[in-house]
C-alpha cells in the first residue's frame, strides 16, 4: 500500500531519525513503512499521523492512478467498515473540497427528505465554530448527530432537522461540539 509519510514528514521539516524516535520506533523500520515494503498498518497510521498531526487518511490523501482520494469515515461502525476506513471518491468531485474533509454516513431520517438515511456526507472538520446557519456535525453529550443550526441572538442556538416530525430545540451553545460542516452529500436512492 502507498503512503506519503516521507513526503509530508519531509514538508513539516522532520528527519526520519526525529519522526523515528517520536513513534518509539527504529530508523529502519520507519524507512521500510515509507518505502511500502513494510505494510502500514492501521494503529500504526495513527500513531504516525498523531505525530505529524494529520489526519491518518491524510497519509493516503493523494489522488491514486485511478483518480480517487481516500477520505476518512468518522463513523465507519454505521457502513459495517472497521475502524480507521476510509471510503475512495472521486478526485474531479472533490475540487473545491478542503483538505481537512471527512465523510459521515447518516443513519437515521432527522435531515430527510434532503439528506436520506443512508446518504454519505463530506464534512469540512477545520470549521468548529458556528460561522453561519447551515449544516453541521455535532456531538451532544455521547451522540454524533448532522443537524441544521441556526443562530439566534443569544447565547443559545436552534437545531433544526429537516424532517418535519422532529421538533426544533434551543439549547446554550456551549452545550454543543461542532465536529465540523457539511459541504456536500451524496444520496443513496437507486437511480
Amino acid at each position: 500500500m502507498s503512503n506519503n509519510i516521507k513526503q509530508i514528514r519531509k514538508e513539516q521539516g522532520i528527519s526520519v531519525t526525529e519522526l523515528a524516535a517520536k513513534l518509539n520506533m527504529s530508523q529502519s523500520n520507519l524507512t521500510k513503512i515509507e518505502n511500502g515494503q513494510i505494510e502500514l498498518r492501521p494503529d500504526t497510521a495513527e500513531k504516525i499521523a498523531a505525530a505529524l498531526n494529520i489526519s491518518p487518511r491524510a497519509l493516503q490523501n493523494h489522488p491514486a492512478a485511478n483518480g480517487t482520494i481516500m477520505l476518512d469515515v468518522l463513523n465507519p461502525e454505521a457502513l459495517s467498515l472497521p475502524p480507521l476506513s476510509g471510503l475512495p471518491i472521486p478526485a474531479c468531485m472533490l475540487q473545491s473540497i478542503p483538505e481537512n474533509a471527512a465523510l459521515f454516513a447518516v443513519s437515521d431520517d432527522t435531515m430527510a427528505p434532503q439528506i436520506p438515511s443512508g446518504s454519505l456526507v463530506i464534512i469540512d472538520k477545520s470549521i468548529k465554530d458556528l460561522i453561519s446557519d447551515g449544516i453541521y456535525l455535532l456531538q451532544i453529550g455521547q451522540n454524533i448527530v448532522l443537524r441544521r443550526l441556526q443562530q439566534t441572538f443569544s447565547t443559545t442556538i436552534n437545531i433544526l432537522c429537516n424532517n418535519q416530525f422532529y421538533i426544533p430545540q434551543q439549547i446554550d451553545i456551549s452545550s454543543i461540539n461542532i465536529i465540523g460542516r457539511a459541504v456536500l452529500a451524496f444520496g443513496s436512492k437507486p437511480l
